[in-house]
Protein backbone atom coordinates (compact mmCIF):
# COMPACT_ATOMS: atom_id res chain seq x y z
CA UNK A 1 0.00 0.00 0.00
CA UNK A 2 1.27 3.51 -0.84
CA UNK A 3 1.19 4.84 2.73
CA UNK A 4 3.03 1.81 4.07
CA UNK A 5 5.59 2.08 1.25
CA UNK A 6 6.19 5.78 1.88
CA UNK A 7 6.56 5.24 5.62
CA UNK A 8 9.15 2.56 4.90
CA UNK A 9 11.22 4.92 2.72
CA UNK A 10 11.03 7.70 5.30
CA UNK A 11 12.05 5.37 8.09
CA UNK A 12 15.09 4.33 6.06
CA UNK A 13 15.82 7.93 5.00
CA UNK A 14 15.87 7.15 1.27
CA UNK A 15 13.77 8.12 -1.73
CA UNK A 16 13.96 4.74 -3.48
CA UNK A 17 14.42 1.14 -2.32
CA UNK A 18 17.21 0.81 -4.91
CA UNK A 19 19.35 2.70 -2.40
CA UNK A 20 18.93 -0.07 0.16
CA UNK A 21 20.52 -3.46 0.78
CA UNK A 22 19.77 -6.13 3.37
CA UNK A 23 22.59 -4.61 5.42
CA UNK A 24 21.07 -1.12 5.44
CA UNK A 25 20.07 0.26 8.82
CA UNK A 26 16.61 1.76 9.27
CA UNK A 27 15.81 3.26 12.67
CA UNK A 28 19.05 1.69 13.91
CA UNK A 29 17.92 -1.83 12.90
CA UNK A 30 19.36 -3.86 10.02
CA UNK A 31 16.81 -4.66 7.31
CA UNK A 32 17.96 -8.28 7.10
CA UNK A 33 17.08 -8.82 10.76
CA UNK A 34 13.74 -7.06 10.38
CA UNK A 35 12.89 -9.21 7.37
CA UNK A 36 13.55 -12.48 9.17
CA UNK A 37 11.31 -11.29 12.01
CA UNK A 38 8.52 -10.37 9.59
CA UNK A 39 8.95 -13.59 7.60
CA UNK A 40 8.68 -15.69 10.76
CA UNK A 41 5.63 -13.70 11.85
CA UNK A 42 3.53 -13.61 8.70
CA UNK A 43 4.92 -15.63 5.83
CA UNK A 44 6.52 -18.84 7.05
CA UNK A 45 3.15 -20.46 7.85
CA UNK A 46 2.05 -20.11 4.22
CA UNK A 47 5.32 -20.86 2.45
CA UNK A 48 4.84 -23.36 -0.41
CA UNK A 49 7.64 -25.57 0.94
CA UNK A 50 5.51 -26.23 4.03
CA UNK A 51 2.18 -26.67 2.25
CA UNK A 52 2.05 -30.43 2.81
CA UNK A 53 3.02 -30.27 6.46
CA UNK A 54 0.94 -29.82 9.60
CA UNK A 55 3.68 -29.51 12.23
CA UNK A 56 6.78 -27.29 12.22
CA UNK A 57 9.85 -27.85 14.39
CA UNK A 58 11.69 -24.52 14.59
CA UNK A 59 15.23 -24.20 15.90
CA UNK A 60 17.40 -21.13 15.25
CA UNK A 61 20.67 -21.71 13.43
CA UNK A 62 22.65 -20.70 16.54
CA UNK A 63 21.07 -23.44 18.67
CA UNK A 64 22.95 -26.64 19.45
CA UNK A 65 21.82 -29.97 20.86
CA UNK A 66 24.00 -31.17 23.71
CA UNK A 67 22.64 -34.63 24.53
CA UNK A 68 20.40 -37.39 23.10
CA UNK A 69 16.69 -36.85 23.72
CA UNK A 70 15.14 -39.74 25.63
CA UNK A 71 11.63 -38.97 24.35
CA UNK A 72 10.19 -37.27 21.30
CA UNK A 73 8.66 -33.81 21.90
CA UNK A 74 7.15 -33.71 18.40
CA UNK A 75 5.28 -36.99 18.93
CA UNK A 76 3.94 -35.72 22.26
CA UNK A 77 2.88 -32.45 20.64
CA UNK A 78 1.01 -34.17 17.82
CA UNK A 79 -0.61 -36.82 20.01
CA UNK A 80 -1.93 -34.20 22.42
CA UNK A 81 -3.13 -31.75 19.77
CA UNK A 82 -0.93 -28.83 20.76
CA UNK A 83 -0.82 -25.50 18.96
CA UNK A 84 2.60 -24.44 20.28
CA UNK A 85 5.17 -25.99 22.60
CA UNK A 86 8.11 -23.76 23.50
CA UNK A 87 11.43 -24.30 25.22
CA UNK A 88 11.36 -21.10 27.26
CA UNK A 89 8.86 -18.56 28.58
CA UNK A 90 8.99 -15.71 29.21
CA UNK A 91 11.82 -14.12 27.26
CA UNK A 92 11.48 -10.38 27.10
CA UNK A 93 8.21 -8.61 26.61
CA UNK A 94 6.39 -6.64 23.96
CA UNK A 95 6.25 -2.87 24.60
CA UNK A 96 3.10 -1.11 25.73
CA UNK A 97 2.21 -0.08 22.18
CA UNK A 98 1.61 -3.79 21.46
CA UNK A 99 -1.81 -3.64 23.10
CA UNK A 100 -3.39 -1.62 20.31
CA UNK A 101 -1.85 -3.89 17.64
CA UNK A 102 -2.95 -7.09 19.37
CA UNK A 103 -6.43 -5.69 19.89
CA UNK A 104 -6.68 -4.67 16.22
CA UNK A 105 -5.86 -8.24 15.27
CA UNK A 106 -7.78 -10.30 17.82
CA UNK A 107 -10.39 -8.02 19.42
CA UNK A 108 -8.71 -8.56 22.79
CA UNK A 109 -5.42 -7.77 24.42
CA UNK A 110 -3.26 -9.64 26.91
CA UNK A 111 -3.24 -8.11 30.38
CA UNK A 112 -1.53 -11.07 32.01
CA UNK A 113 0.16 -14.21 30.74
CA UNK A 114 1.69 -16.95 32.88
CA UNK A 115 1.97 -20.72 33.14
CA UNK A 116 -0.14 -23.11 35.15
CA UNK A 117 1.56 -25.66 37.40
CA UNK A 118 1.58 -28.15 34.53
CA UNK A 119 3.00 -25.68 32.02
CA UNK A 120 -0.07 -24.51 30.10
CA UNK A 121 -0.63 -20.88 29.20
CA UNK A 122 -3.15 -19.00 31.32
CA UNK A 123 -4.10 -15.56 30.07
CA UNK A 124 -5.96 -12.61 31.49
CA UNK A 125 -7.53 -10.77 28.57
CA UNK A 126 -8.60 -7.17 28.20
CA UNK A 127 -11.66 -6.10 26.23
CA UNK A 128 -10.21 -2.82 24.97
CA UNK A 129 -6.74 -1.63 23.89
CA UNK A 130 -6.69 0.53 27.03
CA UNK A 131 -7.58 -2.27 29.45
CA UNK A 132 -3.99 -2.59 30.67
CA UNK A 133 -2.03 -0.20 28.48
CA UNK A 134 0.68 0.33 31.12
CA UNK A 135 1.63 -3.36 31.12
CA UNK A 136 4.04 -5.10 28.79
CA UNK A 137 3.17 -8.49 27.24
CA UNK A 138 5.56 -11.36 28.07
CA UNK A 139 6.82 -13.28 25.05
CA UNK A 140 7.61 -16.84 24.10
CA UNK A 141 11.34 -17.22 23.50
CA UNK A 142 11.53 -17.61 19.73
CA UNK A 143 14.70 -19.68 19.38
CA UNK A 144 13.05 -23.13 19.68
CA UNK A 145 9.41 -24.14 19.45
CA UNK A 146 7.05 -26.62 17.82
CA UNK A 147 3.93 -25.25 16.14
CA UNK A 148 0.70 -26.50 14.59
CA UNK A 149 0.81 -24.97 11.12
CA UNK A 150 -2.93 -25.41 10.65
CA UNK A 151 -3.56 -23.23 13.69
CA UNK A 152 -1.28 -20.45 12.45
CA UNK A 153 -2.75 -20.78 8.93
CA UNK A 154 -6.32 -20.60 10.23
CA UNK A 155 -8.40 -17.61 9.17
CA UNK A 156 -8.64 -15.98 12.63
CA UNK A 157 -4.86 -16.17 13.12
CA UNK A 158 -3.96 -15.19 9.56
CA UNK A 159 -6.25 -12.17 9.57
CA UNK A 160 -5.22 -11.23 13.10
CA UNK A 161 -1.52 -11.22 12.29
CA UNK A 162 -2.10 -9.32 9.06
CA UNK A 163 -3.91 -6.60 11.02
CA UNK A 164 -1.15 -6.51 13.63
CA UNK A 165 1.43 -5.88 10.89
CA UNK A 166 -0.80 -3.71 8.69
CA UNK A 167 0.91 -0.39 9.40
CA UNK A 168 4.52 -1.36 8.98
CA UNK A 169 6.83 -3.06 6.48
CA UNK A 170 10.21 -4.44 7.61
CA UNK A 171 9.90 -2.88 11.05
CA UNK A 172 11.73 -4.08 14.14
CA UNK A 173 8.40 -4.30 15.92
CA UNK A 174 6.01 -6.06 15.87
CA UNK A 175 8.20 -9.14 15.63
CA UNK A 176 8.03 -12.92 15.55
CA UNK A 177 7.97 -13.33 19.34
CA UNK A 178 4.71 -11.42 19.84
CA UNK A 179 3.41 -13.02 16.63
CA UNK A 180 3.81 -16.57 17.97
CA UNK A 181 2.68 -15.57 21.48
CA UNK A 182 -0.51 -13.56 20.99
CA UNK A 183 -2.64 -15.99 18.91
CA UNK A 184 -2.31 -19.04 21.20
CA UNK A 185 -2.51 -16.93 24.36
CA UNK A 186 -5.87 -15.51 23.22
CA UNK A 187 -7.35 -18.37 21.20
CA UNK A 188 -5.90 -21.61 22.64
CA UNK A 189 -4.03 -21.16 25.94
CA UNK A 190 -4.84 -24.69 27.11
CA UNK A 191 -3.03 -26.11 24.04
CA UNK A 192 0.11 -23.97 24.52
CA UNK A 193 2.84 -25.58 26.64
CA UNK A 194 6.34 -25.19 28.00
CA UNK A 195 8.53 -28.19 27.20
CA UNK A 196 10.15 -28.80 30.59
CA UNK A 197 6.77 -28.77 32.30
CA UNK A 198 5.71 -31.57 29.97
CA UNK A 199 8.76 -33.65 30.82
CA UNK A 200 11.13 -32.52 28.05
CA UNK A 201 14.42 -31.34 29.58
CA UNK A 202 16.35 -31.09 26.31
CA UNK A 203 19.34 -28.87 27.19
CA UNK A 204 19.45 -26.99 23.89
CA UNK A 205 22.34 -24.49 23.94
CA UNK A 206 21.51 -20.96 22.84
CA UNK A 207 23.06 -17.62 23.81
CA UNK A 208 25.06 -19.03 26.72
CA UNK A 209 22.12 -20.86 28.27
CA UNK A 210 20.51 -24.30 28.17
CA UNK A 211 16.83 -24.23 27.21
CA UNK A 212 16.93 -20.46 27.70
CA UNK A 213 17.05 -21.00 31.46
CA UNK A 214 20.20 -22.52 32.96
CA UNK A 215 23.58 -20.77 32.48
CA UNK A 216 25.89 -22.95 30.41
CA UNK A 217 29.24 -23.70 32.01
CA UNK A 218 31.51 -22.89 30.20
CA UNK A 219 29.29 -20.22 28.65
CA UNK A 220 30.81 -20.14 25.14
CA UNK A 221 29.75 -22.97 22.91
CA UNK A 222 33.11 -24.11 21.50
CA UNK A 223 34.50 -24.42 25.01
CA UNK A 224 31.24 -25.99 26.24
CA UNK A 225 31.46 -28.60 23.49
CA UNK A 226 35.07 -29.45 24.30
CA UNK A 227 34.43 -29.74 28.03
CA UNK A 228 30.88 -31.13 28.09
CA UNK A 229 29.04 -31.64 24.82
CA UNK A 230 31.34 -34.10 23.10
CA UNK A 231 30.97 -36.38 26.12
CA UNK A 232 27.19 -36.03 26.52
CA UNK A 233 26.58 -36.31 22.74
CA UNK A 234 29.60 -38.28 21.48
CA UNK A 235 27.87 -39.42 18.28
CA UNK A 236 28.04 -35.83 16.99
CA UNK A 237 31.65 -35.12 17.90
CA UNK A 238 33.71 -34.40 14.81
CA UNK A 239 30.68 -34.91 12.52
CA UNK A 240 29.26 -31.40 12.33
CA UNK A 241 31.78 -28.55 11.91
CA UNK A 242 31.00 -25.70 14.30
CA UNK A 243 31.03 -22.60 12.12
CA UNK A 244 28.49 -20.25 13.71
CA UNK A 245 29.49 -20.10 17.37
CA UNK A 246 32.28 -18.59 19.41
Amino acid sequence: PPLKYQAFLERCNVTSPTNLTWWSSCDSNRLAYNWQAEFRSLHVWHHPALANYKTMFWMDSDCFCTKPWDSDPVAFFIENNGVIMFDNFPMGSAPKLAHSLVFDGFNATICGLSLTEDGNFQAKLGDSPDSCKQKRIPNIHGFFHITDLDFYRSEPVRKGLEKMFAKCFLCRFPDDQIAVTAPPAILAPERSWQMRDKGFHLDVFHNYKLDGKDPAKPKRFRKYWEDVGKYTLPAADGICPILAAD
